[in-house]
C-alpha cells in the first residue's frame, strides 16, 4: 500500500513515499521539482474518486465521548462536487463542491462556504468538532486519508485542528444509499405503527447490554413543524447554507421508571438526530435531551435495514465509533 505523507518544520519538508524511505526536501529541492506539488495534487484527486461508495469522516459532538458521527462524502472529480450525506439533515438537491490546492508543499482540500461541511463548522461543538473547511492533508493511501483543519477554531484561533482519518464507506453503510429506509416527511414512509407505542430492541456493545424499550413516533401539524424549524440549531439556514431539510417530529419512549417521556427530534438523512430543540441553556430542555440520549447511549441512530411483511416493519438502526465500528443496535418492532 502506497503512502504518502507530508509534514512542515520550519524550511524543512519531510515526507514518505512507497519505500518509507525519508527524505529532506530543501528550497533548492523544491526549485528543481517545480511541478511535485501538484503531481501530489492530482494524486490525492485520483484517491478521491476511486471509493466506490465514498469517503467516511467520522466526526465528535460535544454531546458524547464515545459515539461519533459519520458524514459520508462522494467526490466527483469531473465538477469538483461532493455528494455529502449526514446524520443530522438532508442535503438532497444542492452540491457542494471542493477544490485541492498545492499549499506549501503538500496539498489544502478546501470545501465551499455553502458546503455541508461548512455548515458543521459554523454550527459549531453540539454536531461537530469541525474547525475549518479548509484542511491540510497530512497523508492518503488507496485505502485512507488523513486531514487535518487548517485552523483550530475562529479567525483568530491558532493552526492546527482535529486530525480526521477518512476511510472508504462500508457498502452495507445502507443508511447513506439514495433509497428510502425511514422517513417521517410523508405518510407513506412513516414507520408502520406511527402515532401509537411499538417495540425497540436495542444492543450496547459499550456495555454489553441488551434492553426493550417502548418508543413512538409522531408527527406534528404543519403549523408545530415551521415553529420547531426556528427553534433548531439550523434554523438560519439561509446564512448557513448545505443543509436543505432537518425535519422534526416528537419522539415518545418509556424510560427505565416507565414515565413516558416526548421529546422533539429531527431528522437526518435515513436517519434521526437526538439534537436538543429550543435554547440548550435552559437546564430543564437540556437534562430532558440527556436523558433522552443517556436512555439510547447515542445523540443520533441510522437506518441501515428496512423490512415491511405484511401490516409489520422491522428497521434496524445503528450507531457507530470513531473507528466507523457498530456500537449500538436498535430495531424497531412496528405492527
Amino acid at each position: 500500500m502506497k503512502l504518502i505523507k507530508f509534514s512542515i518544520v520550519g524550511v524543512l519538508l519531510a515526507f514518505w513515499l512507497s519505500s518509507c524511505e525519508k527524505d529532506i526536501i530543501t528550497n533548492d529541492y523544491i526549485d528543481s521539482n517545480p511541478d511535485r506539488a501538484e503531481k501530489l495534487a492530482a494524486g490525492l484527486n485520483k484517491v478521491l474518486q476511486s471509493s466506490e461508495h465514498g469517503w467516511v469522516m467520522m466526526v465528535k459532538s460535544n454531546l458524547s465521548n464515545t459515539i461519533y458521527a459519520p458524514v459520508v462524502m462522494k467526490f466527483d472529480t469531473t465538477d469538483n462536487s461532493v455528494d455529502v450525506k449526514t446524520v443530522y439533515g438532508e442535503s438532497e438537491g444542492v452540491k457542494s463542491f471542493y477544490q485541492i490546492t498545492s499549499g506549501l508543499g503538500a496539498p489544502q482540500l478546501e470545501f465551499s462556504t455553502g458546503s455541508v461541511i461548512s455548515a458543521l463548522f459554523k454550527v459549531g461543538a453540539q454536531m461537530s468538532d469541525i474547525t475549518d473547511h479548509i484542511f491540510n492533508v497530512v497523508s492518503y493511501s488507496q485505502d485512507t486519508i488523513e486531514i487535518r483543519g487548517y485552523r483550530s477554531g475562529g479567525v483568530y484561533k491558532p493552526e492546527g485542528g482535529v486530525v480526521y482519518k477518512l476511510f472508504k464507506r462500508p457498502a452495507d453503510w445502507k443508511w447513506a444509499d439514495s433509497e428510502v429506509l425511514f422517513d417521517m416527511t410523508t405518510v407513506a414512509n412513516r414507520p408502520v405503527g406511527e402515532g401509537e407505542f411499538q417495540t425497540m430492541e436495542v444492543h450496547s456493545a459499550l456495555t454489553n447490554e441488551d434492553f426493550n424499550i417502548p418508543v413512538k413516533y409522531v408527527a406534528q401539524s404543519a403549523g408545530n413543524v415551521n415553529a420547531l424549524y426556528s427553534w433548531h440549531p439550523f434554523n438560519n439556514i439561509s446564512a448557513i447554507g448545505g443543509i436543505t431539510d432537518f425535519y422534526p417530529f416528537q419522539f415518545v419512549y418509556v424510560n427505565k421508571s416507565n414515565a413516558q417521556i416526548a421529546n422533539y427530534i429531527s431528522q437526518g438523512h435515513n436517519a434521526m438526530s437526538f439534537l436538543p430543540y429550543y435554547s440548550t441553556t435552559n437546564a430543564g430542555i437540556a437534562a430532558a435531551y440527556k436523558a433522552l440520549r443517556d436512555q439510547f447511549q447515542t445523540f443520533y441512530l441510522v437506518a441501515n435495514k428496512s423490512e415491511k411483511i405484511g401490516n409489520t416493519q422491522s428497521i434496524t438502526f445503528n450507531a457507530y465509533n470513531k473507528s466507523g465500528e457498530v456500537v449500538i443496535t436498535a430495531v424497531y418492532k412496528g405492527k
